[in-house]
């Protein structure tokens, strides 16, 4: 179901972006040594909350809408939220009721030489409601020039993105975000502090029309709340 969305200045913020309130304080990195291999850890760790999908995550408070939009910084929890839950990137709510097929709904920014959703491609971009990729593209400028899409029939895990750490020193190995795939780099795993969950996506159905997708949401969501 479609949620409320936040504005800012009259401007849709999605639910994935991180406001100023929620800029990430210092991680308080250390080793942590295991019967056989060693990693990176927090000093304070709580595994249950720290640790998800065998990797550890970067904190960030969870205070949205206080302070400014970072219109460039997806606020990792909730990336990785909408991608577990199947919940909508823009609005955070649940997508899969939305379609009676089930499918979910992946919106791409494209440059003019931007390739169709393509089998097995993987993404850190979140499902969204076909109502929501309308606002989107509406008012995200990247998307106003030019965008693809397709309704996708299931997701798999590939990997996160985030910053590998040196065991030796505990600073970052490169200047850069890191993609790391499960199982074929388990020592980078190890040493990594996520961001982003990536996922590949599979049973590919283009998508040239948001208009009719968002038009049946609105039916099926008018059917469902209709007096019985």
């Amino acid at each position: 179901m479609i949620r409320p969305i936040r504005y800012w200045n009259g401007v849709p913020v999605p639910f994935l972006t991180a406001w100023s309130g929620e800029d990430p304080p210092p991680q308080a990195l250390v080793v942590r040594h295991g019967r056989q291999v060693s990693g990176l850890g927090f000093r304070d760790e709580d595994p249950a909350v720290d640790r998800q999908l065998n990797v550890l995550w970067m904190r960030m408070p969870a205070v949205p809408g206080v302070g400014e939009p970072r219109w460039d910084t997806v606020h990792a929890l909730r990336q990785r939220q909408t991608m577990t839950r199947s919940r909508c990137q823009v609005c955070g709510g649940a997508v899969l009721d939305a379609r009676a097929d089930q499918r979910l709904l992946f919106l791409f920014g494209a440059s003019a030489d931007r390739h169709p959703i393509g089998e097995g491609e993987r993404t850190s971009s979140p499902p969204l409601h076909a109502t929501c990729a309308q606002l989107a593209v509406q008012h995200c400028p990247f998307l106003r020039r030019g965008w693809v899409a397709a309704l996708v029939g299931y997701t798999v895990d590939w990997g996160v993105a985030g910053t590998v750490y040196d065991p030796e020193t505990l600073t970052p190995l490169t200047g850069r975000v890191d993609e790391v795939r499960y199982f074929s780099d388990p020592v980078a795993l190890r040493w990594v502090l996520a961001a982003r969950l990536i996922v590949t996506l599979h049973e590919i159905d283009p998508v040239t029309d948001l208009d009719t997708l968002a038009a049946g949401e609105r039916a099926r969501n008018e059917a469902r709340q209709a007096p019985r």
